[in-house]
């Protein structure tokens, strides 16, 4: 049990505040004493336990509702903003307040924004805009554009995040009925961006993002009588990928809301990656398999399948939409253009959630026969006698045999030994056994050299040694 101070507490986030990598509480609190509301900090020791409460004085003597945390001026510690929830037509009331941390648990003031008397329920953080910057959109009591200084109508109202602690003004949205308790930020139609999902008096409004700071007018549900500061739980409650809603109400009702037309698509894989063997360069290799099933809750629309590079989409059963629980498959080959390895993608572009997905290919390209190792080098030998045999491969990698095969060596060299005949069947491997006898001293050379049918023929390998 932690002390927040000795004053009313009234809403709570969580951040690392002192930029120690641990995660802090921070208390929006109010001290009657003193008329003023304070943010108590306590800090965290990393381990489930916190240091005593350290209190900032906001300034401000109008109820404070709410508290959320993001880093507003990008120094990598969580600044705090909080909402007056008064809208008593006092000008300076309703404000929303800045909090910059100062990196030790304390707070230094920022800009306000809002206020005219029109009250703030409630406020929450994430990147409406998409541009990295963390933004803040308010649940007003009032509307401030039709200046509603009765409070009939709830507004949204978005700050737009400069990345320095300041802020500039969005858009606006309102219900024509009613205030709102509560905002939250979700992704509830599984399109990329956030939306707002406000508690009002009655139910819930729906606002739909557009991904650039601004909102659609919202879609209205009836659900239950609420009371103030009631907060929405967001999350998907029946598996079916949409994410859900529940309200509080009064006598301890709960309303779920579950999730209609959010339903998504969900493309699953398998193998998720594709690695083929090798291949001679310029030639096509035999195709692998890929599959897709649609494990979501709405039709996969597919709107184009390709592959990257030396890879190539042989053929395809998933046609331009794929049902919900149905699989296709994708055939693909591989065609190397140079020797080594080699990488590419095959992507799928279609509805889901991110829109493309990339699977890794992996292929080598090789020559149609090779001989090795590349190189050998020979002890000193006195002249006139015989060294040891070394062992040299000849691989015929194509897919065809290899016909009309000649060995022949230079020099000082001579083949002692060999498993390869006049040919090497597809896919295979023989050994060439070569030995050296110097007739002179000093440094000798030569190479070992194999012709054949293949496209790169003739493969050699370089030979040197020393005569003593």
């Amino acid at each position: 049990m932690y002390e927040s101070g000795g004053n009313v507490p009234t809403s709570i986030a969580t951040g690392d505040f002192n930029g120690d990598g641990k995660l802090d509480i921070a208390v929006l609190q109010y001290d009657s004493s003193s008329n003023q509301n304070l943010v108590g900090i306590l800090l965290g020791n990393g381990d489930g336990t916190f240091q005593p409460v350290i209190t900032t004085p906001t300034g401000s003597a109008n109820a404070l509702s709410w508290l959320a945390a993001a880093d507003f001026n990008g120094d990598g510690r969580t600044d705090l903003v909080a909402g007056e929830s008064t809208y008593n037509g006092d000008p300076s009331a309703g404000a929303t307040q800045i909090l910059l941390s100062n990196g030790d648990g304390t707070f230094t003031f920022g800009q306000t924004y809002g206020a005219g008397g029109r009250g703030s329920a409630s406020v929450a953080t994430g990147d409406v805009n998409a541009d990295g910057k963390p933004d803040i959109v308010i649940a007003s009591l009032c509307d401030p554009i039709t200046g509603d200084a009765n409070c009939q109508r709830g507004a949204i109202e978005t700050l737009l995040g400069n990345g320095d602690g300041t802020f500039t003004p969005g858009a606006t949205q309102v219900i024509p009925d009613g205030n709102f308790f509560s905002v939250s930020l979700a992704d509830v139609n599984a399109d990329g961006k956030l939306d707002a999902i406000a508690s009002t008096e009655t139910g819930v409004a729906v606002f739909i993002g557009n991904g650039d700071g601004t909102l659609q007018p919202p879609s209205v549900y009836a659900a239950l009588l609420v009371t103030q500061n009631s907060q929405l739980a967001i999350s998907d409650l029946n598996g079916d990928l949409g994410l859900d809603i529940v309200q509080p109400g009064v006598n301890g009702q709960l309303a779920v809301l579950y999730s209609q037309g959010f339903s998504t698509p969900l493309p699953v894989f398998a193998p998720t990656s594709l690695t083929f063997a090798k291949q001679v360069v310029g030639t096509t290799s035999a195709s692998k398999t890929v599959t897709l099933t649609n494990a979501g809750s709405a039709a996969l629309n597919i709107s184009s399948i390709t592959a990257t590079s030396d890879f190539a989409v042989l053929s395809s059963t998933c046609g331009s939409a794929l049902a919900v629980g149905k699989k296709c498959k994708v055939k693909v080959t591989f065609t190397p253009s140079a020797l080594g390895t080699l990488n590419g993608q095959l992507i799928f572009t279609d509805n889901a959630v991110p829109p493309t997905q990339s699977l890794p290919l992996t292929g080598t390209g090789v020559s149609a026969a090779d001989l090795s190792p590349a190189s050998a080098s020979y002890p000193a030998r006195i002249v006139g006698t015989t060294s040891p045999p070394k062992t040299f491969t000849l691989a015929n990698n194509q897919a065809v045999t290899l016909t009309s095969i000649a060995i022949s060596t230079t020099g000082d060299f001579q083949v002692s030994a060999t498993t390869c005949g006049s040919s090497l069947a597809a896919k295979s491997k023989c050994k060439i056994s070569i030995t050296f006898t110097p007739t002179a001293k000093g440094p000798r050379s030569g190479q070992l050299s194999v012709s054949d049918s293949a496209s790169n023929s003739p493969q050699v390998s370089g030979l040197t040694g020393t005569g003593k």
